[in-house]
């Protein structure tokens, strides 16, 4: 930890940067904010300099005070941003905000055990998934994902606080606010996180890397989750998903005992199946093999477990989140291994993230209308759904739409297009709208378009002498589903 005698410049406001030049003022540091986005109103510049932080305002500010740093704090800066060149010429050290997050939080959450899940899909669903086994065998828990903060305190105790964001510096954000309604700290924390890992992790875990898009500076989204390999102990558990050839790759690179999970491969793997059956009426059953998986004890486990997830949970991404969830509790060792499976049964997901539900006798309508939603999860989600009604009298619908931009998410009209159709064939129905719909419209897609799409309107058109399975991919925002 640098001494808190040092000066350091916060060079991100926007993703966090606030919350961590707070909390480095807190430390007893002497703080500047660059704010490089110009995203910062002269309300929030008020406030930070009234607390004690200087926001530099132009370039050559910039310069003055970067010759007298000792550290400079980056999220999405760009590699070719002079300042990087110029501290570099200095020797003045540069960390990305899970660094500083890692360095800031090290000592307050020494004694409780922190699993990180970071990837491109399946984060928010492993983290509660994990959370959701903790608190069911009575381990208090602080949860902090997309949804919000959670202290999982008791059997009989639930407090939330929602719209919290995954960046780095939203740990520093959800600890502050467990330490405000609880002086006791709990026995757990599982932290969601966007890009990569803080090295405060007793277990990492990486779902995948299925979008490896590019970010401003690492270059990619797999070098930003490179993080959670890069910065474990040696007395972590990294755990990747053996499917992924990008994920897998970070087995190379970490000092940190290693376990993977597969639906495909046998061993290497330490967690992977060994049978699987699926219908729409009962669900998944897993059965599971444990072989030789690390803890962070140094202990090795072996197990055979058999699994029945949620009728709720549609699509073989619930299936590796399962697995993900799995190596990771083991791992940690708070829970029983035997016992896991159990809690993980009554694990019924999370709104809008691929549920089913069954609306009428002859409908059956997969929600998966979630912010996450990516070119690759669609494509497997409608795998998926063609798996489901084959060899069935079943019909196939789509209704797709949604936005085309939002904050954080830029959709590829394009490669949405092709996906679908590839799969357009097995679609006895395809309803479009929004701005996502007119896109593909204009992409050659043929679908019925609509301004914006009612469902239980657009399920009502459905032929009532079929039975269906509807799959609803909602892109940029949540969809509340009236049925």
């Amino acid at each position: 930890m640098p001494s808190s005698t040092a000066t350091v410049l916060v060079a991100d406001m926007t993703h966090g940067g606030v919350v961590l030049a707070e909390e480095f003022l807190l430390q007893g540091f002497k703080v500047y904010g660059y704010d490089c986005h110009k995203t910062l109103t002269p309300e929030t510049i008020n406030h930070l300099e009234e607390q004690g932080i200087h926001i530099v305002r132009d370039e050559q500010e910039l310069a003055k005070h970067l010759y007298c740093a000792d550290l400079v704090v980056v999220q999405h800066l760009h590699r070719s941003h002079p300042l990087l060149a110029e501290a570099s010429k200095l020797g003045v050290p540069v960390i990305t905000h899970a660094k500083a997050v890692g360095l800031l939080l090290r000592n307050q959450l020494r004694d409780i055990l922190v699993v990180e899940v970071t990837g491109s899909y399946g984060k928010t669903s492993v983290a509660n998934m994990i959370a959701h086994t903790l608190f069911s065998a009575g381990v208090p828990t602080l949860l902090s994902d997309s949804r919000g903060f959670f202290a999982l305190l008791n059997k009989s105790t639930l407090y939330s606080t929602p719209n919290a964001s995954i960046t780095p510096a939203s740990i520093i954000s959800a600890w502050h606010w467990l330490r405000s309604i609880c002086e006791k700290p709990p026995k757990a924390a599982v932290f969601e996180i966007s890009l990569g890992g803080t090295g405060l992790a007793d277990v990492g875990i990486v779902t995948n890397v299925k979008e490896n898009y590019v970010t401003a500076f690492w270059g990619s989204a797999f070098n930003a989750k490179l993080q959670m390999a890069e910065y474990l102990s040696e007395h972590s558990v990294l755990v990747l998903n053996g499917d992924d050839p990008l994920a897998r790759r970070m087995k190379h690179l970490t000092r940190a005992k290693t376990a993977m999970f597969s639906i495909n491969t046998a061993p290497p793997c330490q967690v992977y199946l060994q049978g699987l059956r699926y219908s729409l009426d009962s669900g998944y059953h897993l059965e599971v093999m444990v072989e030789s998986l690390p803890t962070i004890s140094g202990h090795t486990l072996e197990a055979r477990l058999s699994l029945k997830l949620s009728e709720r949970l549609f699509g073989l991404s619930h299936v590796e989140n399962a697995l993900a969830a799995i190596a990771g509790l083991a791992s940690l060792e708070l829970v029983d291994l035997e016992s896991i499976p159990a809690y993980l049964a009554s694990f019924t997901g999370l709104s809008g993230r691929a549920i089913l539900h069954k609306p009428s006798s002859k409908i059956a309508l997969v929600n998966a209308s979630a912010g996450g939603l990516g070119p690759s999860s669609l494509n497997e989600l409608l795998r998926d759904a063609a798996e489901a009604v084959k060899n069935s009298h079943r019909k196939l619908a789509l209704f797709l739409g949604g936005k085309l931009r939002t904050a954080c998410l830029h959709v590829d009209a394009r490669r949405i297009a092709q996906i679908v159709k590839k799969h357009q064939p097995l679609l006895e129905e395809l309803i479009l709208y929004g701005d996502l719909g007119r896109a593909l419209i204009d992409e050659g897609v043929a679908g019925r378009l609509e301004e914006q799409l009612p469902v239980r309107k657009a399920l009502s058109q459905l032929s009532p002498h079929e039975e269906w399975l509807v799959v609803l991919c909602n892109f940029g925002e949540s969809l509340e589903l009236g049925v």
